[in-house]
């Protein structure tokens, strides 16, 4: 019995062993599996998928790597709005596609942007009310998960983050 604990007991130290040199375990024991990530930002998750609008699910599915378009998401001024997107009316949002941005005032197409470096211009078509009007706007990318959004040049812009799908 004593010679089968013992082997048991090496065999477990051994495996252990094992993980962490082949980067299965971490340095603390806890697991770090290959293909799983945590949740970038936990409160800033979307309502599921199929209770979304197509162009919510659009921008949150862009590969931005691919397209260089890194304000193409979901946002929010807060975390709370991205929980209500899509779900209820409120301000503070922007839905922004590669031709297309949805904010709760209006709904806009264009072209493409312009701009380099984390600030982007894009000059707009946008309807709202039945009319439609032109406009620029102006987006600068503050981090990878916040932007500056600014409608009008005579007045201030919006920061926000970016909205995700849960995980």
């Amino acid at each position: 019995m004593r010679n089968k604990v013992a082997f048991l007991t090496a065999a477990a130290g051994l495996t252990i062993v094992l993980a962490s040199i082949s980067g299965c375990v971490g340095s603390d024991g806890a697991a770090a599996l290959k293909g799983v990530r945590a949740d970038p930002d936990p409160g800033a998750v979307t309502p599921p998928e199929m209770v979304l609008r197509k162009d919510s699910v659009e921008a949150l599915k862009h590969d931005r790597r691919a397209s260089g378009l890194p304000y193409v998401g979901v946002w929010a001024a807060e975390e709370a709005g991205c929980r209500k997107m899509d779900q209820t009316t409120f301000d503070g949002y922007a839905v922004i596609t590669p031709s297309s941005i949805r904010q709760s005032t209006d709904s806009c197409s264009y072209e493409q942007a312009s701009g380099q470096g984390g600030t982007f211009s894009l000059a707009a078509s946008c309807e709202a009310d039945g009319a439609t009007s032109q406009r620029m706007i102006n987006i600068t990318m503050v981090n990878q998960k916040s932007l500056l959004i600014q409608n009008r040049a005579d007045e201030p812009g919006t920061t926000m983050i970016r909205c995700h799908l849960q995980e």
